[in-house]
């Protein structure tokens, strides 16, 4: 044979796979229905789900058009129409099959009866109280089979979660009389023996039984759940005591319908870490700092804290003591001593601080309680003093937010009161009130509105008592943008910056996002801070871009302090989550 013979019997075969392989050009048209029947049907109609592939041929298409009837009958039955009519044809028109498809779905099946019961002790436990008043089928309502079947798992599953490990089915019947066009439901569940939390058993020696326990999100005899054992595990998991955690009830060494709860715990490779960094921030200038963190101290649970930085600005030593205390999960107690020195335009503070605080904190709110110990020696301008101050300290926060570092939508509500009285071992007395709010929202893909809110009072007789670190300034990268870093505020006469008694700032931003990583975004700022309630606000605006990390947003800004002459412009670096 020939190569050009060869070639031609080639290229027959080729044409010959491409008509077997080919599909044949085909529609299907189902008609008197609407959703979700219709969709139910599409779902399962096979000649359908086949119009589109390559093996189909004239002759499965057949066999194919014969099933139709079945597979709609079947997809009908489940919504409670047990007796459709059905008509279609196959045809063959310009070069195209049509099958076509009429359904008369006909008379539904009614609920005529239905008897759902828990019987047996605990049939007052209010989960499942409520899910029988809400239990969806009822007397006259067209058959679901759907929905009888979900509601069965629903009792089971809310009588396992409830702690009836044996919950079980006296009667489950659902009667379908097709000709009577009706159905009977019976439900008949016997919950038995209500299982409970036993003792709580564990090897482990990092932290001490009595605190190990206080972790638990239910009491020995509470009702078995398996989701607070969930709950246990998470807790003890963030605790940061571990470097695995897995809690788990052993059903079968049961005694009495009471479950013993084993913790099996991996003790943490290094107890103490240690962090060196250098950082820069156009408001606190050039740092370096050095953290040692203990993990953990004891076996009563203590921790320990301590940090040095080095800066252009802001200098100190911190050391943080803290106590889990009575439900550690959400309660902790804080003794921390602070001492500090900072250094800007006009202004030279030296601050120490000893003090201690109960802090709540849940997922969304917080709140403290705090007494500190203040003596500051500071100079403003032409003004020198030494204050010590005995300072209580009431403070509250509430979030809500899809996600803490790269938010979509949240909001963060936070405020504080604090003060001292020369009755109780302080130089001046004072009260200090502090509002603020944060508002994310996303009202179109790819772009965010930013706004938030600070509101700040003081009452003293003299502003010239109340040492810098506690007045109001505004002006900076979490500010006002424009400006530099406390650079708005009252003035003395010799044209520094002295702070104010009250303060009023806000900030609108718009963002842009570009891609995973990278926004950019234009805004606006208004504050003040006075030494009285009459604000003449000085105004910030400009433009920015954002870079999206695991760890938060890095944000530069390039601002300009639009209430000035000359219209100076500051660039801005922060970095951080939204809240």
């Amino acid at each position: 044979m020939s190569f050009r013979n060869i070639l031609i019997a080639l290229f027959f075969v080729l044409c010959a796979c491409q008509n077997v392989f080919a599909s044949l050009p085909l529609q299907v048209v189902v008609e008197g229905v609407e959703p979700p029947l219709y969709d139910n049907i599409l779902a399962q109609l096979k000649i359908y789900l086949h119009r589109q592939s390559d093996r189909l041929s004239e002759k499965n298409l057949d066999v194919l058009d014969k099933q139709a009837e079945k597979d709609i009958r079947n997809a009908l039955a489940p919504y409670g129409y047990y007796s459709p009519t059905i008509s279609g044809t196959l045809i063959q028109k310009d070069g195209v099959w049509r099958a076509n498809y009429f359904v008369d779905k006909g008379k539904p099946v009614i609920i005529r009866k239905v008897d759902v019961r828990i019987v047996g002790t605990g049939n007052d436990n209010p989960r499942l109280v409520e899910l029988l008043a809400q239990q969806p089928l009822l007397q006259g309502d067209i058959l679901q089979q759907k929905k009888y079947k979900d509601y069965k798992k629903s009792l089971i599953r809310v009588a396992f979660e409830e702690g009836y490990l044996q919950a079980s089915f006296l009667r489950h019947r659902l009667d379908i009389h097709r000709k009577g066009y009706f159905s009977d439901i019976t439900l008949v569940l016997q919950l038995g023996p209500l299982y409970k939390f036993g003792e709580l058993e564990s090897t482990q020696q990092v932290i001490n039984s009595d605190l190990l326990s206080r972790y638990k999100p239910y009491s020995s005899g509470d009702p078995y759940r398996a989701v607070q054992l969930f709950e246990f595990q998470k807790y003890l998991y963030q605790s940061g005591y571990f470097e695995q955690v897995v809690v788990r009830g052993d059903i079968s060494a049961a005694e009495d319908q009471n479950v013993p709860i084993h913790v099996d715990i991996t003790p943490l490779e290094k107890l103490n870490k240690y962090t060196f960094g250098l950082g820069y921030a156009t408001d606190t200038g050039a740092r370096a700092t050095f953290v040692w963190d203990n993990k953990l101290l004891n076996t009563e649970g203590h921790r320990f804290k301590t940090g040095l930085q080095i800066g252009e600005l802001e200098s100190s030593i911190l050391a943080n003591y803290e106590i889990p205390f009575n439900d550690p999960r959400f309660e902790k107690i804080f003794f921390k001593t602070l001492y500090q020195e900072q250094d800007w335009d006009d202004t030279d503070t030296t601050l120490l601080s000893v003090g201690s605080s109960y802090v709540y904190s849940k997922p969304r709110t917080k709140y403290s309680f705090g007494l500190e110990y203040r003596d500051e020696d500071y100079t403003i301008g032409t003004t020198s003093d030494h204050v010590y101050l005995l300072v209580p300290t009431v403070s509250a926060s509430y979030i809500i937010a899809n996600d803490l570092l790269h938010t979509k939508k949240g909001i963060q509500l936070n405020g504080s009161l604090r003060g001292a009285s020369e009755t109780f071992f302080s130089d001046e007395s004072f009260l200090q009130m502090t509002v603020s709010s944060k508002v994310v929202l996303s009202p179109f893909e790819k772009w965010r509105i930013i706004g938030r809110g600070l509101l700040g009072a003081t009452l003293i007789d003299d502003l010239a008592h109340l040492p810098p670190t506690l007045r109001f300034y505004a002006g900076g990268d979490n500010s006002v943008r424009g400006y530099g870093y406390r650079g708005i505020g009252e003035k003395d006469s010799d044209g520094a910056i002295i702070g104010g008694l009250y303060t009023l700032v806000g900030s609108v931003e718009l963002e842009r996002s570009f891609s995973e990583y990278l926004a950019g975004a234009v805004f606006w700022d208004v504050g003040n801070a006075t030494d009285k309630i009459e604000f003449d606000f000085s105004q910030g605006a400009g433009v920015g871009g954002r870079l999206n990390l695991p760890f938060g947003q890095v944000r530069l800004d390039l601002a300009t302090a639009i209430t000035e002459s000359g219209f100076p412009v500051r660039l801005h670096l922060s970095v951080g989550g939204e809240f």
